[in-house]
């Protein structure tokens, strides 16, 4: 319905939920969190819902969602304590958390992520995931556990967009999964050496 109109309104629109937010932070999802340790090992599952749906990036708390997968282990990335860490990416502007995991391996030698992506055959996701040539893509069945259909054919102008081009459910499932280790990634290093 806005369509064309929305570029125009969308700085508006941000600056509306911005404002609203900080006068009022109940209007905010519920955010949660369950940590659970045992030995060496440490589990954190946190919700951190964004303020709209956000697949690009562009709400105005996109980086207080993105920071809330990464806060815990800057603390101890800055001690220059040696963290390994995996990642389950569902949601949010997933190729914009990518990054942000991606910087801070780059930034401190001792972290040792491992990414698993999501519906990772979005195009606009691909020049992030291509800092990594080490990540491959696993393909899925394009099924639920149902076995009902998780994606359809796409085509048209939205395919390029979502799927740079026409794609049959069949190829999506083949990127349906982005797995990097940071190991991985060192042994191309070493093999390139």
């Amino acid at each position: 319905m806005l369509g064309p109109l929305f570029p125009i309104i969308k700085p508006a629109l941000k600056a509306i939920a911005s404002v609203s937010y900080l006068a009022n932070p109940a209007l905010r999802p519920c955010d949660g969190e369950w940590i659970g340790e045992k030995a060496d090992s440490r589990v954190v599952l946190r919700n951190a819902a964004p303020s709209i749906k956000d697949q690009y990036g562009e709400a105005p708390t996109m980086m207080d969602y993105i920071r809330a997968g990464t806060k815990d282990l800057q603390h101890e990335l800055e001690s220059g304590k040696a963290v390994s860490a995996l990642f389950l990416i569902d949601g949010g502007p997933r190729h914009k958390i990518v990054q942000e995991i991606l910087r801070l391996e780059d930034q401190y030698k001792n972290f040792r992520p491992t990414i698993i992506l999501c519906d990772a055959s979005r195009v606009f996701y691909h020049p992030v995931l291509a800092q990594r040539p080490s990540g491959q893509f696993i393909a899925g069945t394009g099924k639920t556990l149902k076995g009902q259909p998780v994606a359809q054919d796409v085509s048209g102008d939205a395919a390029q967009f979502w799927t740079g081009g026409d794609k049959t459910a069949a190829e999506l499932a083949q990127q349906e999964v982005w797995l990097y280790r940071s190991s991985d990634r060192a042994a191309t290093k070493q093999m390139q050496a």
